[in-house]
């Protein structure tokens, strides 16, 4: 049997070309013979596959490295641009990266960091609201809690300062717009959030208005003796400024003037007491001076008795009676009456007269002396 030399196929003894490959065939027929071209049909063809599975294999080894030197230089140019703060650029460069090699984690976590740095600060800038830029600024803070090295610590500190200026030029307008007095713990709270010299130096104007403000109060309410109001207002503000010499002054001066006022008070009141009781004393018992009392004989022979005495109680006082003896000149008692003052009711100050008349013409002769035995009244209060 004969088979063709170039490819092994059978061929017959009158062809001249092979049928199978196109090759001529050899004049010869032994060159035909079926020993020699079996061994060539058998070891030629894997000898030209494993040829062209070592050439593939070279040319994807080749493609593959090129590949990964470049994504080497993408990712390269992706860290040297997150460097100079081009997040847009690192992003692309990144993800051209993952193009050529997406077996790349290193450019898997460049990707998503850059990603997220851009879109915050693009975010930031397009945000009006100052609270919501400060909440965008927290939450990315606490996402770049995933990330470690130098580019995530740099990138963690120019969020910082990003916030701390959102935050700074929120207090200042807040400042600029006359805040109330109530509003000042408030915006107290938040500078003292901010980090750095500025921070620092709001803290310490809020913290003299809050001052100012607490000693301008509290000193009117003083004026007033309002002690506790103004003791109150001043620890509030020690709250919020503690070591303030000014309010720790006025808070001491407060206690000891509080202390004294109530001492003043109880001194005054016992007095006031005393008085009360004084004035009651002499309401009760010493409302009356006598001013005078006296006898005449009238034209007609008649004996009469009359005085003047005048009020000396602090209130209206009514029904004045007075008694007394007529006595003769031994001091023997001769007559004993009684007889009321006229106007009925005596205002502090004023005077009041009584008289009375003895009928009998016999009795002028015998009276010695008149003698005021008692006057009596009642206290209107």
């Amino acid at each position: 049997m004969a088979y063709c030399p170039s490819c092994g196929a059978r061929v017959n003894d009158h062809e001249l070309f092979c049928v199978t490959c196109g090759g001529k065939l050899p004049q010869d027929l032994y060159e035909r013979i079926g020993e020699k071209k079996r061994f060539s049909q058998v070891f030629k063809l894997p000898l030209i596959s494993l040829v062209i599975v070592i050439v593939i294999a070279i040319g994807v080894g080749i493609f593959s490295y090129f590949q990964r030197e470049q994504a080497q230089g993408y990712y390269e140019n992706a860290e040297e641009a997150i460097w100079e703060g081009d997040y847009q650029l690192a992003f692309q460069f990144a993800t051209d990266a993952l193009n050529k090699h997406s077996q790349f984690p290193e450019a898997v976590i460049l990707q998503q960091f850059s990603a997220l740095a851009f879109s915050t600060l693009d975010d930031i800038e397009q945000t009006e609201g100052f609270q919501d830029k400060v909440q965008l600024i927290q939450q990315t803070q606490t996402e770049l809690d995933l990330y470690q090295g130098e580019i995530a610590t740099d990138f963690q500190e120019l969020l910082r300062q990003q916030l701390s200026t959102i935050q700074l030029t929120s207090i200042q307008q807040k400042l600029d717009g006359q805040p109330d007095p109530e509003d000042l713990p408030a915006i107290l709270w938040e500078a003292e959030g901010i980090q750095g010299p500025d921070g620092y130096e709001f803290v310490q104007t809020i913290r003299n208005q809050i001052s100012a403000y607490t000693l301008s109060q509290a000193n009117h309410l003083l004026q007033g003796n309002q002690f506790s109001e103004a003791k109150t207002l001043v620890e509030n503000g020690l709250y919020y400024i503690p070591n303030d010499e000014k309010l720790q002054s006025l808070l001491a001066n407060i206690k000891t003037e509080q202390a004294s006022f109530q001492f003043d008070l109880e001194t005054r009141m016992e007095q006031a007491f005393s008085a009360y009781e004084q004035e009651v004393e002499i309401n009760q018992n010493q409302a009356i001076d006598l001013i005078d009392i006296s006898f005449v004989e009238t034209e007609q022979g008649h004996l009469t008795v009359s005085g003047e005495l005048t009020s000396v109680a602090t209130v209206p006082i009514s029904t004045i009676q007075v008694h007394f003896h007529l006595l003769d000149h031994n001091d023997e008692i001769l007559e004993d009456n009684q007889v009321f003052v006229h106007p009925d009711i005596l205002y502090p100050g004023e005077n009041g007269q009584f008289d009375f008349t003895y009928f009998d013409t016999d009795l002028y002769d015998a009276v010695s002396e008149v003698k005021m035995v008692s006057i009596t009244w009642l206290v209107n209060e």
